[in-house]
Formats: structure tokens, C-alpha cells, sequence
């Protein structure tokens, strides 16, 4: 049945190409229908409008036909899931963003309700209704800085002046701390914390706010 209807409306479109090229379309120059000439009638613009008016019509239909065809429905529980989401987008559940995970925890069985970090319990119980799954348990979780060389422990190999990021000072010989595992200080994790549960102390090393911390 789509088969022959794509058929028929490529027949259609074929024959309405055909009369505009050979009848609608005036043929310019030599032996056409028309001489050159300096001006062009008035007739003639105005047929060539409503041939692209037409074309216009004729694509604009077939496209909506189209569309209307091979248009995807999405499981209403998505978005349901997407809303309860913190909307964090971290990535902390393995997928690319709330958007991924709701579709994945809805579409697929083998997905956890308890994989957003930000959520924690709250919205993995929200999830789980929403979904039928079983509720699981969410243990809290926080990220912890091991690196104790602060500035007023760990020499300097030399004077960075670059761009005040980590990223940047390990570009220039492996950092300036001379620890090669210590943390650089220039706060590039802090700027990165979507929930603003990082602050640098003055010995230029991260705290955790264990309240605001998702452990994304």
C-alpha cells in the first residue's frame, strides 16, 4: 500500500514537471515563444509566480506527507522521567545527558532507576514509579580530594603566567607543581561544579561541600 502511493505521487510530480517545463514555462530565444526583449511582460511574471506557488504547494504537501509517515512516537514516560531529572547533564550515569538516561531507563530494562548521582534517593524512587521498576537503594556519595601538598608544602619547578586553568598549566611541562600527581590549584574544578560544591582554600586545594557535592 505505501509502495503504490509513493508510486502515484511520483507519477503526479512527474506529470506536473512536465507541464510546467513544455506549456507553462515560456521558451526564450531563438524559434521560442518569446523574442529577447529589454522588458518582460507583465503575463509572463505573473505566470511564473504561480508555477513556484504550485511547486511550493506540491513539495510543502508531499514533505508534511512525509513527515506524518515515518514520524517516531516517543514513550510519554520519557519526558516524565526527563522533568523529575535535576537536569544537571553531568553524565554521571554513564549516558549522553538527562535526556539519554531517561530514554534509556524507559526504553531499556536492563537500566537502573538509581543512576543519577544528583538525584540521589529522591529521584530515583520518582523514577522507579514512573517506570514500574523496582526501587533500589542509592548510597550516598561525595567526591574527596587526596592531594595534601598545598602551596605551603609543595614547591613550585618554576613561574607559570599562562591562563589560571589546570588543563593549561599541565600543557606547559607537565604543570609547575613540583609533585607531578599533586593538584595544580587553579581551580579549574571549582569553575566546573554545576552544584557549587567546590571552593579552594588559601593553601590552593579543593574543598568538598559534603551537602552540595552529587559525586558526579
Amino acid at each position: 500500500m505505501f509502495e503504490h502511493t509513493v508510486q502515484m505521487i511520483a507519477k503526479t510530480v512527474n506529470q506536473f514537471m512536465d507541464l510546467v517545463v513544455n506549456d507553462l514555462i515560456p521558451q526564450i530565444g531563438v524559434g521560442g515563444s518569446i523574442q529577447s526583449m529589454e522588458k518582460v511582460p507583465f503575463d509572463v511574471v505573473y505566470m511564473s509566480i504561480i508555477v513556484l506557488a504550485l511547486i511550493g504547494v506540491a513539495f510543502g504537501v508531499s514533505l508534511a506527507f512525509i513527515a506524518s509517515k515515518f514520524k517516531v512516537q516517543m514513550d510519554p514516560r520519557v519526558e516524565q522521567v526527563r522533568e523529575v531529572l535535576p537536569g544537571a547533564n553531568c553524565g554521571a550515569c554513564g549516558f549522553a545527558g538527562c535526556m539519554g538516561y531517561a530514554e534509556a531507563v524507559v526504553g531499556n530494562s536492563d537500566v537502573a532507576t538509581h543512576l543519577c548521582a544528583p538525584g540521589k534517593s529522591d529521584v530515583a524512587e520518582q523514577v522507579a514509579a514512573i517506570t514500574g521498576k523496582a526501587v533500589e537503594k542509592v548510597d550516598p556519595k561525595i567526591a574527596r580530594v587526596f592531594c595534601q601538598g598545598g602551596t605551603s608544602k609543595s614547591r613550585r619547578k618554576f613561574i607559570y603566567t599562562g591562563a589560571l586553568d589546570c588543563t593549561a598549566a599541565v600543557l606547559a611541562a607537565g604543570g609547575d607543581k613540583s609533585c607531578q600527581f599533586g593538584c595544580l590549584g587553579y581551580g579549574t574544578c571549582m569553575r566546573s561544579c554545576p552544584f557549587d560544591a567546590i571552593t579552594m582554600s588559601d593553601d590552593g586545594l579543593p574543598i568538598m561541600d559534603p551537602e552540595k557535592c552529587t559525586a558526579c
